[in-house]
């Protein structure tokens, strides 16, 4: 009733060109050094700034991952809070959330302000 379905269309070697694995676009060389030519200081300036972020990005990993937790469990006492004290509960709640946002967002807010400094 099925029969043979497997038709062999090519075998892999077909389909892959020796040349293309491992080659990654990029632009040649000498146009990256007529751009080094054009904006010196500015390519000095990327790399510094590439630099310092990477120089602090474990630590604000590190922040980042540690804040999870730690508003989890100020959410918790806010809720408690809150059973006891409707105004300090919501307040606490609010505050929690913005400092939670604000320190999720801070990798990127840190890599900006490189750039910026960069110009």
């Amino acid at each position: 009733m099925w029969g043979n379905k497997i038709h062999t269309v090519g075998t892999i070697s077909d389909f892959i060109k020796a040349g293309s694995i491992g080659v990654a676009p990029s632009t040649p060389l000498q146009f990256q050094f007529a751009d080094w030519l054009i904006h010196p200081i500015q390519k000095i300036k990327d790399v510094g700034a590439d630099a310092a972020y990477n120089a602090i990005h474990p630590f604000v990993d590190l922040l980042v991952a540690v804040t999870y937790p730690v508003a989890n469990l100020l959410i918790l006492t806010a809720g408690i809070v809150y059973i006891i004290n409707k105004d300090r509960g919501i307040t606490l709640l609010t505050k929690t959330s913005v400092v939670y946002l604000l320190v999720n967002m801070l990798p990127m807010l840190v890599k900006a302000f490189f750039q910026m400094v960069a110009i």
